[in-house]
């Protein structure tokens, strides 16, 4: 290996195990590996700096949170919503069942809300926005949703919204799939975060993460096609649109420090 090795043996190895808590030990009783990364002055990179390099790769060095959000910011600031469809695109459900086309959003604040996959628990959301766009549809602070199932890769029932609940959204209802698709270019981009997906074991790790992790993903674009917010874990604690009180890399790094401890 390309770099220095400490003895079994050593004494300064007892205080790894004082300090790291290593040899850490798995289910079935072997001794895990473990990767502890320490920036140039030896203080901790981050606590979970290794975690963030298995999960995202090399492009999140120097492996911190901080960095993390910040190359999330820049990923999600060069996605523009003329990105995410044709302009001929129609939306199909409606109400009275009459088509939408995607020119009629032009120029107005919009939230897009897509619903992956069987979390049911998540439907809260869509009260909480139905609420919102209620009190400010007809002011100048109005804003449009467009609101996406993405079917489960699992072939799991879809029980994300009781089906009776559908007609009650005010507005479009769209199934991906069916007369529009996110493109294929932009699947990756949108629906996850970025991690290098190089080696079939990190695809594998990140499709549990993906799993258990990515329940619904709320994005919000101003009148200028802009975004200017992205989250897959949608808060209301702001009442002016995007409805939270920061900016993009601190809503990342208030998911990253969620979901990574």
């Amino acid at each position: 290996m390309p770099w220095l090795a400490l003895p079994y043996k050593d004494q300064n190895h007892k205080k790894l195990i004082r300090i790291f808590g290593y040899p850490d030990m798995l289910d079935d009783g072997e001794e895990a590996t473990t990767l502890v990364i320490i920036g140039p002055n030896g203080e901790f990179v981050d606590q979970c700096g290794a975690d963030i390099l298995m999960h995202f790769g090399t492009p999140a060095y120097p492996f911190t949170r901080k960095n993390l959000a910040k190359l999330e910011t820049d990923i999600a600031k060069e996605l523009k919503l003329e990105m995410l469809w044709d302009p001929n695109t129609n939306f199909k459900v409606t109400k009275d069942g009459l088509p939408i086309p995607v020119s009629q959003f032009s120029g107005k604040r919009l939230l897009i809300y897509f619903d992956m996959y069987e979390y049911y628990k998540y439907w809260e959301n869509l009260a909480k926005i139905k609420e919102l766009y209620f009190k400010m549809k007809g002011t100048d602070e109005e804003f449009y949703v467009i609101y996406i199932r993405i079917p489960s890769p699992y072939n799991e029932p879809d029980v994300s919204w009781p089906v009776h609940n559908y007609g009650e959204l005010p507005w479009p209802v769209h199934y991906n799939g069916e007369g529009y698709s996110l493109p294929k270019e932009l699947e990756h981009t949108v629906l996850n975060y970025h991690y290098d997906p190089g080696r079939f074991f990190l695809r594998c790790l990140l499709i549990a993460f993906d799993r258990f992790f990515l329940r619904c993903l709320l994005i919000a674009f101003d009148r200028d096609g802009s975004i200017v917010r992205k989250t897959f874990d949608p808060t209301f604690d702001d009442t002016e649109f995007p409805f939270y009180a920061g900016g993009l890399e601190e809503e990342f790094r208030y998911q990253f420090d969620r979901w990574f401890g």
